[in-house]
């Protein structure tokens, strides 16, 4: 099962099984805040022209998963599904201009972004300045794949949905 194949996994569970995190917080691994994509004609393309290095799995992600919530990573969205990309953008610009994308957050408020050479990198949420990145994938697919639903980060920042994810063969 690739990477996209394992979120829409998770999504087609959340919604035969309607898992709520107020009754088991061991089992949430979704939320998805767009029931559908809320992007309009060129929302996305008229943010993505001062990134030409963002890669094209990060928008065939964003498209179909508006405003996802996947386990600790909240993704940035369009102006009507929820957290903006386009604001999100515009409130970090001073700090990180075009040389990196930022399209996600956790919920302490740290902030995932990609850098230009395609790598995925972690500003603390202390870090008010983003002087301090720390790469922690090599691409978007890495990052999902690897970082969010494998080893890399899963294990230790919700080691319940890490075990969940290596009983299917995940990790």
């Amino acid at each position: 099962m690739n990477w996209k194949e394992k979120v829409r996994f998770l999504i087609q569970k959340k919604a035969e099984e309607d898992i709520d995190r107020l009754d088991d917080p061991g089992v949430y691994y979704i939320d998805v805040l767009a029931r559908k994509s809320c992007w309009v004609e060129y929302e996305l393309e008229s943010i993505l022209k001062d990134y030409p290095h963002v890669p094209q799995s990060y928008i065939e992600f964003i498209k179909e998963f508006d405003h996802l919530g996947l386990l600790f990573v909240d993704f940035y969205g369009s102006l009507k599904g929820g957290l903006s990309l386009k604001k999100e953008i515009a409130e970090f610009y001073e700090y990180l201009q075009k040389d990196y994308f930022p399209f996600a957050k956790d919920p302490g408020g740290s902030v995932f972004a990609m850098a230009k050479d395609g790598s995925i990198v972690y500003f603390w949420d202390d870090d008010y300045e983003f002087e301090e990145p720390e790469k922690i994938a090599d691409d978007f697919v890495d990052f999902i794949d690897n970082y969010v639903l494998g080893e890399k980060g899963c294990k230790e920042r919700d080691p319940e949905s890490y075990k969940y994810f290596k009983s299917l063969g995940w990790v």
